[in-house]
């Protein structure tokens, strides 16, 4: 999730610079969404906890092992969910402002792109799973 907020902090600072108040408000508002997920991934640490890092410390390590293998893919399907909302709106908005293409060629182009990288990122989180097996 780290490398998707830095993006979205990134294009919310260019935003800025260009004057263009609308996308800065929709970066600010991505930013809160990648913090949002990344906080329902993790949903028995609190806000101190995650902000250690929410694969590093202790209670993340913990939280990994008390969670069924289940109730982990639950929550990783429902972040899969709202990542692919996310980098749809995302690439959808840099499309129709980078290529200036029409609203109904960029939403589907931004979804299919969409769809391959959280398939991508599914991929991970596979191997992560049949790394750490049945718990």
């Amino acid at each position: 999730m780290r490398p998707l907020w830095l993006v979205v902090v990134v294009e919310t600072i260019a935003a800025a610079i260009h004057h263009l108040w609308f996308w800065v408000l929709a970066g600010i508002v991505g930013v809160l969404y990648v913090g949002y997920i990344g906080a329902r991934l993790h949903p028995t640490l609190n806000f101190s906890q995650l902000r250690e890092g929410p694969t590093e410390g202790e209670p993340a390590i913990q939280e990994m092992a008390a969670m069924p293998r289940d109730e982990m893919i639950t929550v990783i399907a429902a972040a899969s969910r709202r990542l692919m909302l996310l980098l749809t709106a995302l690439v959808a908005a840099n499309l129709l402002v980078m290529t200036v293409w029409r609203w109904y060629v960029a939403i589907p182009v931004a979804y299919c792109i969409a769809v391959l990288l959280v398939a991508m990122i599914g991929g991970t989180f596979g191997k992560f799973l049949k790394r750490h097996g049945d718990t």
